[in-house]
């Protein structure tokens, strides 16, 4: 044989090897990806999560997960700022400055409260107008 006919060879070699581990790693990507999707659905069920929702639901989960997060960031600032005001050893400026923490904080904490019950208003109000959509909660008259 000579060298061309090798060097052909082992390109067809190497290409058919190349070919035969994209088309078996693209298989089990797939598997993968399935078992992947199918066991978070499988936990999300079993942790009491619907994993089918409609889009209303999903923008009132992350609107109250937002105001939660908020709602525990002003917490959070409170406490801060207590903090600061015990140890503050009374410098004057410190605790100024804690108070106008304390006063705002308290301020966004009540704005937070009352987002939360509008939202959770507005969205009962929309479920009651609209309806759930699912068919096996349709009531006839």
């Amino acid at each position: 044989m000579n060298i061309n006919m090798i060097n052909k060879l082992n390109k067809l070699l190497v290409t058919s090897y190349i070919i035969i581990g994209l088309v078996t790693s693209k298989i089990a990507n797939a598997a993968l990806l399935d078992n992947i999707k199918n066991k978070t659905i499988q936990t999300g069920r079993e942790a009491g999560f619907d994993v089918k929702r409609d889009l209303r639901e999903s923008i009132a989960l992350i609107i109250n997960g937002l105001l939660g997060f908020l709602g525990m960031l002003f917490t959070v600032l409170i406490i801060y700022a207590g903090w600061q005001w015990m140890t503050a050893g009374g410098n004057e400026e410190q605790v100024n400055k804690a108070k106008k923490t304390i006063t705002n904080s308290t301020i966004g904490l009540l704005i937070v409260i009352v987002a939360y019950a509008l939202s959770v208003w507005i969205f009962n109000v929309i479920e009651k107008s609209v309806g759930t959509g699912s068919p096996s909660q349709a009531t006839t008259p």
